[in-house]
């Protein structure tokens, strides 16, 4: 096993120790900077979801911590407004 097959798997159980029993990450499908998004299956509805992660540098000073969690919850409500056929919806 490789060292970044490693760090993926590792990867998805953190994710999915998060995320309780109810999705099981499948794939990563993106990312980048300090986000990375899944391809994962909703056991409850079953059905094929995206989720979006943020991952933070814990030595980072407290003001840029604090900065790239607004900006991922700015993204969020942002987001979360639009509405097309081509956008997934955000839960």
């Amino acid at each position: 096993m490789s060292d970044e097959s490693s760090v993926s798997s590792f990867g998805f159980q953190v994710i999915e120790d998060a995320l309780d029993d109810r999705y099981k990450i499948l794939d990563k499908i993106g990312g980048k900077g300090l986000t990375r998004v899944y391809k994962a299956k909703d056991n409850t509805l079953l059905r094929t979801v995206a989720i979006k992660s943020i991952f933070f540098n814990a030595f980072a000073p407290a003001a840029q911590l604090e900065l790239e969690k607004t900006r991922f919850y700015r993204e969020v409500e942002v987001t979360s407004q639009l509405q097309h056929s081509n956008i997934v919806t955000l839960h």
